[in-house]
């Protein structure tokens, strides 16, 4: 969800916050699966 009454550049620290974790999230999800798996999904 965009908020376009804002610049796309400028992000809220809870914005980046919250795509740090959701990155994180994925990345922990990603490395529970074998190596194989992962490059599939370009981890």
């Amino acid at each position: 969800m965009h908020d376009f009454s804002k610049p796309p550049h400028v992000t809220s620290p809870e914005e980046t916050a919250k795509k740090k974790k959701i990155a994180s999230l994925y990345f922990n999800y990603c490395w529970a699966f074998s190596s194989r798996t992962c490059g599939l999904y370009g981890c």
